[in-house]
């Protein structure tokens, strides 16, 4: 007998074959801790869907904003390497539109000789921008 017609005859949908070949190859530890994750829920309960974001929460790398900020605002490359550090290292601070600003303002700020920086004191944002 064909399986599209053992799973018909039985009336096992497509979600419950997802969830049941997720289940079966995550391995005993895994199959535990997302059982434990679910209770007092049975894991029959639970959708594809569910049960991929539960994992997906569970097992993927939080990135603290304020971490990377402080680490970022830390730096003190030299010049020679300053932007390329400088923007790697500002890729998870969410700065989004302000990124620019906030180059430059970090560029400004962490400028190791004050005659360099006592002159950039002198102009306006605007002209430094």
């Amino acid at each position: 007998m064909p399986w599209g017609v053992h799973f018909e005859a039985n009336k096992i949908s497509e979600e419950n074959i997802k969830v049941a070949v997720l289940l079966s190859s995550i391995g005993p530890e895994t199959y535990k801790l997302v059982r434990d994750l679910t209770f007092p829920k049975l894991l029959k309960t639970k959708t594809f869907s569910n049960l991929c974001k539960l994992l997906g929460k569970q097992y993927s790398v939080q990135v603290s904003v304020w971490r990377e900020r402080k680490k970022f605002y830390e730096l003190s490359p030299t010049i020679s390497d300053w932007y390329a550090k400088i923007r790697s290292s500002s890729t998870k601070c969410n700065f989004g539109n302000d990124l620019n600003k906030v180059l430059r303002d970090r560029f400004v700020t962490g400028l190791a000789t004050p005659k360099t920086y006592y002159r950039i004191c002198e102009e306006s944002e605007e002209k430094s921008g």
